[in-house]
């Protein structure tokens, strides 16, 4: 869901003072919904610096919760798509579970065009052709969530998720030629690929009084791609197989003293690390290894006055890349 104000500029969507996910709006039951607020540059911290700001204000459960299950089926183009959210509260806690999924059956595509290429020595137009194809794609996501959101000065959320995406076939047929340079000559170019990721997301808030807040949060991603292409004509054949596993790192925290309605100290502190190795198979054969870190520390007022808003800031920002063992800071 893509929320704009009357200007065109795009609002943040939150629940109960929470970034609002996909999952999140798709699983929201109407009948909690107590409120909605829109805020123009907001001051409060839980916005997270946001210039405009949708936010849902939810029935707050202590025993019991909810399930719903929504689901959508395309039968001229054969793709579809389902998704089941349910929401239950023990006492201060709150658990969501989500899961979805969809697929897509296309049994028509590939794309014909013309080029041109003008060289010192003549001009050379490639004109390529589909003929058939076909293409399937699979993907699931579930997620868990434990939050504790009951008192206005503390929250905290935590979830842990699971998704994939599978393109088992992906294929095209067809012909190209080369001007009159060559005869045509067939194609068939394809493509296979599997992507599986494990994430784990924390956000915490704590309100310390005397205008003082902080907040945090916290990712880290572990990824797996796995991907084969191909592409063969009657006198050659290409084939790239590519297996790739990464992982990623971030932490932000921020404390802020709010001096009024309409000015705000802040200072952060962020540290992100990635690194990756991707392994190269088929027609040629290779392994790389990629890192990178960052860490940065800043410190700043924002100040907001009717329909105006801005901030300033300074500090520091470092920032490390490797490929292959070779450093670059």
């Amino acid at each position: 869901a893509t929320v704009k104000t009357a200007s065109g500029q795009p609002a943040s969507i939150f629940i109960n003072f929470h970034p609002a996910s996909p999952q999140d709006l798709a699983g929201l039951n109407p009948a909690d919904v107590r409120k909605v607020e829109y805020l123009d540059f907001p001051s409060d911290p839980r916005f997270l610096g946001a210039k405009h700001a949708v936010n849902f204000f939810t029935r707050q459960y202590m025993y019991g919760g909810y399930t719903k299950l929504s689901a959508k089926e395309r039968f001229l183009i054969s793709s579809g798509e389902a998704a089941l959210y349910s929401k239950f509260a023990h006492r201060s806690m709150e658990y969501d579970v989500m899961l979805s999924g969809d697929y897509d059956y296309n049994r028509h595509i590939g794309t014909s065009g013309t080029e041109t290429y003008r060289l010192p020595s003549a001009t050379v137009v490639r004109e390529s052709a589909a003929e058939a194809g076909k293409h399937r794609e699979r993907s699931l996501y579930c997620g868990v969530r434990a939050s504790w959101n009951k008192d206005p000065g503390f929250s905290f959320r935590n979830i842990i998720s699971y998704r994939r995406k599978h393109t088992p076939v992906s294929e095209t047929y067809g012909s190209v030629t080369f001007t009159d340079l060559y005869p045509p000559q067939g194609f068939s170019a394809g493509s296979q690929a599997t992507s599986n990721a494990i994430s784990w997301n924390s956000e915490l808030y704590i309100a310390l009084g005397k205008g003082w807040s902080l907040n945090g949060s916290t990712q880290f991603e572990a990824l797996e791609n796995d991907t084969h292409d191909s592409y063969t004509t009657e006198t050659q054949n290409i084939d790239n197989i590519a297996d790739e596993h990464a992982v990623y790192l971030r932490g932000d925290f921020r404390a802020n003293k709010s001096l009024s309605d309409n000015i705000t100290l802040f200072a952060t502190l962020s540290a992100a690390g990635n690194g990756s190795s991707i392994e190269y198979a088929g027609t040629s054969n290779t392994t790389n290894h990629f890192r990178q870190n960052f860490a940065a520390c800043y410190a700043g007022v924002a100040a907001s006055y009717r329909k105006a808003s801005g901030s300033i800031d300074a500090g520091y920002a470092f920032e490390s890349t490797g490929i292959n063992g070779r450093k670059t800071d």
